[in-house]
């Protein structure tokens, strides 16, 4: 960039311009993406206060992860659920824990105590400037059950 003063009728002179190179990012644009890595793939959850938890990419060069937005559906109700598996009215999302200061990658949980049943939780990725996208929720069918006790060693 080159600045020219000039005075009040015109005149200017090259000897006193100014010049100042910078460069321009180009924004970002592009939505993070996550990973679930508990509960297993459409695995069974045997502890009835699952901890929920995976991984939270943001594109090279992004503005860095900010959060995930879980929301978890009951098969047993037919509806949105809080993280005790209580009915809720609507959609409604949970922060998962995520590092502060935006990183382009880190790990989130979020511990429920979810009763004995069928659920499906959907995780929405957001960066630090709020881009997300519904081509990059990631979602996962799972079930909370009580303990085989019967595969328990028994004592006499």
């Amino acid at each position: 960039m080159i600045a020219y003063p000039f005075d009040a009728v015109g005149n200017y002179s090259d000897d006193s311009k100014l010049s100042r190179a910078f460069s321009v990012n180009p924004p970002d644009i592009t939505a993070p993406t996550a990973t679930i890595t508990n509960p297993a793939t459409q695995g069974s959850e045997l502890n009835p206060s699952p901890t929920l938890n995976g991984t939270i990419t943001d594109n090279d060069g992004g503005s860095g992860i900010q959060r995930l937005a879980i929301a978890i559906y009951s098969s047993n109700t037919g509806s949105f659920v809080d993280l005790d598996g209580n009915a809720v009215n609507s959609w409604t999302a949970f922060n998962a824990s995520v590092p502060a200061g935006n990183p382009q990658t880190a790990q989130w949980s979020l511990d429920t105590n979810l009763p004995i049943g069928g659920y499906t939780m959907t995780a929405y990725p957001f960066d630090a400037v709020g881009n997300y996208s519904v081509d990059n929720k990631v979602s996962r069918t799972f079930s909370v059950q009580t303990p085989d006790l019967s595969l328990l060693p028994t004592t006499y």
